[in-house]
């Protein structure tokens, strides 16, 4: 499916999808900056990380769905990014498992991504860490609420 370009709080982003995450992001409080850097990996690739939050100095990449993980080229350039990163694999903002590349710490594993609940900013138990259905959505049902209530007029 081809991306849309999605205007919010006049940003344009590259992505409804990403516009829907900084629509999560603000009804959870969360400072972010869009697309904040372009690094140089140690491959001479760039990449430029969708989001940074500041208060968790946790860059974030959104993706609509687990299948980037079939791709060398997105596997790699995660895998040299030098920063700790989150891949928010899902078609629609929601709390259900994800990637979290903890590079600082040489971990790679599936987290659940729950900002504001006694797991902040998230829960990694190996790589069997449950999903949705298994409480994190519920702590959130507000700010999703935000998100799916929210509409585009650009």
């Amino acid at each position: 499916m081809k991306a849309i370009e999605t205007e919010y709080k006049e940003i344009l982003f590259r992505s409804r999808l990403e516009a829907r995450w900084a629509i999560l992001f603000d009804a959870l409080n969360i400072e972010w900056i869009y697309e904040p850097d372009c690094f140089i990996l140690s491959n001479s690739q760039k990449y430029t990380p969708d989001f940074y939050i500041p208060k968790f100095q946790l860059y974030v990449e959104v993706k609509p769905s687990f299948s980037w993980q079939d791709i060398d080229y997105h596997i790699n350039r995660y895998r040299l990014f030098e920063a700790d990163l989150l891949v928010l694999s899902d078609e629609y903002p929601d709390f259900t498992v994800n990637k979290l590349f903890l590079n600082t710490q040489g971990i790679e594993t599936d987290a659940v991504f729950c900002p504001n609940s006694k797991y902040e900013p998230f829960f990694i138990s190996g790589n069997d860490v449950g999903s949705s259905e298994d409480g994190f959505s519920n702590d959130y049902k507000e700010e999703l609420k935000a998100v799916k209530n929210h509409r585009f007029y650009k």
